[in-house]
This record gives C-alpha cells, structure tokens and sequence, in this order.
C-alpha cells in the first residue's frame, strides 16, 4: 500500500467489496454488503503499515438470503491476522 496512492488503495478496497457483493448475490443474498466497523480507520491502518499485506473480506455473522451480509475487512500478514474494520 506504500508505493499506491489513496485513490488506487481506495480503488483495490472497492473491487473487493464488489467482489464479495458478486457471490453475494449468486449466493441468492438479496441485499447489499455492508462493511462492518470504521473503513477510514483501516484505510488509514494500511496506509501506516509498511510489509506488503493480503487483505480479505470475511462474513462478520451468519447470513440468510434476506441479507445483509456483513463482512469485515482483515489484513493478513504470513497467515495472523494484524487489524481489521
């Protein structure tokens, strides 16, 4: 996240949620995703880090097809968990 700028991170983040709204919805969840906990706070938390990072979105709670689905994002660094939403 270092050598991106705040609009490519903010991009990267976005197509993540996109892509958890996608199997949502193939998943026959109906409603939209919604990110659970600050989204500035971990955009901020990445900026500040400075190892590369694979961040992921993961259901926050059991989801029924009526939805939301509800995910928190995690960034993950050799397989522990460092800050989330």
């Amino acid at each position: 996240s270092k050598t991106m700028t705040s609009y490519q991170l903010q991009q990267r983040l976005e197509i993540l949620i996109s892509a958890s709204q996608f199997r949502a919805r193939n998943a026959g969840i109906v409603e939209n995703v919604q990110v659970e906990g600050t989204f500035l706070r971990f955009v901020s938390q990445l900026r500040r880090y400075n190892q590369p990072l694979e961040i992921k979105a993961i259901a926050a709670d059991n989801t029924y097809t009526a939805g939301p689905l509800r995910v928190k994002l995690v960034a993950i660094v050799n397989g522990k968990i460092i800050f989330s939403t």
